[in-house]
């Protein structure tokens, strides 16, 4: 009987402890919605007070924003593309040089043969 005592105790502590929560949570909704109707009073203050003109110009000024970035940002993308490709043509320029020197080394290895062979054959 004492557990069932302490259970129903823990279970309205706990209601109660729902309930407060709820309430602070709608109030804080409710405040959350007081301020999204005050801003928007503001942005209507602000139109009248701009014109519409005003805000044609303040959305045209927004979207010139959006495309410059926008621009840029292509910009930036190809630049990335030219860098790219310039790395692949190094590394290219790189393969080939390491090739000719190779090459050029195993000419001046057979070259030197070649001197060897010679100087032998004049001394016989």
């Amino acid at each position: 009987r004492a557990s069932i005592n302490h259970l129903e105790t823990q279970l309205h502590e706990s209601g109660t402890t729902h309930k407060a929560e709820t309430t602070q949570l709608q109030e804080q909704i409710t405040l959350l919605q007081a301020e999204k109707t005050a801003v928007q009073e503001e942005v209507k203050e602000v139109r009248l007070a701009l014109g519409e003109e005003g805000v044609r110009r303040f959305r045209v000024t927004e979207k010139l924003e959006k495309l410059e970035k926008d621009r840029t940002t292509e910009e930036l993308d190809t630049l990335k593309a030219k860098l790219s490709v310039a790395s692949e043509d190094l590394s290219l320029v790189k393969e080939e040089a390491t090739s000719l020197t190779e090459q050029v080394q195993g000419l001046q290895l057979s070259l030197r043969e070649a001197l060897e062979l010679n100087a032998t054959v004049e001394a016989e």
